[in-house]
């Protein structure tokens, strides 16, 4: 025998009942469960498997599987549409896919759900990765002056990211901008003292005017920051060189 309870606000509950003709029968507990306990344990094992599958997104992104991770991302976003950090990473993926346009325009759209709000640091950080993402997608195009553009941005919001402000010298180093190029290696070195690159680059673009002293002081700097680096024996040679 089926016995079934039912109450207001509590999930329907029931038992099997073997009923004894001779003997009593035992007294029977139907206990219930309340409506958004069941809910809330529901809700548990749903987030659970949700944080899993961002964690399986964010391994295949690390792995440079962007195209894997794009699909799983892409269900995140149908789920949270204003969630902005997922459609940052939407457009990470089309950009390590070298879908610049699709790239662009994703990060166009992180763009308008941050503008305007950039009080916090993280959002702050969010604003930057967006503006740098743009900026990269425009340099992987050899469209430097847009990419210059949004990395002097993605600068403004967050100017102690070391990583930008060497791209920027970059750009203005292979352009030609040896002045402006020193001023950004140098706000690099400020950002970083760590990031022996900087220095290399500092040397070159002090090489580049002139400035053998300069230029000297930090080749010499890199090739103590990494006396190991693959290119250390020709910056070696220039030294000898130039003393």
């Amino acid at each position: 025998v089926i016995i079934k309870a039912t109450k207001k606000g509590y999930v329907p509950g029931g038992i099997h009942l073997h009923i004894h003709g001779i003997n009593p029968n035992p007294r029977q507990k139907i206990v219930l469960k309340q409506q958004d306990e069941v809910e809330t344990e529901t809700k548990t094992v749903e987030d659970s498997e949700k944080k899993a599958d961002l964690k399986r997104a964010n391994d295949l992104f690390n792995r440079k599987k962007f195209s894997e991770a794009l699909t799983l991302y892409r269900k995140f976003v149908k789920l949270k549409p204003k969630k902005h950090e997922i459609k940052i990473y939407v457009a990470h993926c089309l950009l390590g896919m070298k879908q610049y346009a699709e790239a662009i325009a994703a990060y166009r759209t992180c763009l308008k759900l941050l503008t305007g709000d950039n009080g916090s640091m993280k959002r702050r950080e969010s604003l930057a990765a967006v503006y740098a993402g743009i900026a990269e997608a425009y340099l992987s195009q050899n469209q430097l002056a847009e990419a210059m553009t949004y990395f002097k941005q993605s600068i403004e919001v967050n100017p102690g990211d070391h990583i930008l402000t060497y791209n920027v010298a970059e750009i203005l180093f292979y352009s030609g901008k040896i002045d402006d190029a020193i001023r950004y290696y140098r706000m690099t070195i400020q950002n970083n003292p760590d990031f022996p690159n900087a220095y290399k680059r500092l040397g070159y673009s002090y090489l580049n005017r002139g400035e053998i002293k300069n230029a000297v002081n930090y080749l010499k700097k890199y090739l103590e920051m990494s006396p190991d680096a693959p290119d250390a024996p020709e910056i070696r040679e220039i030294v000898r060189s130039l003393k």
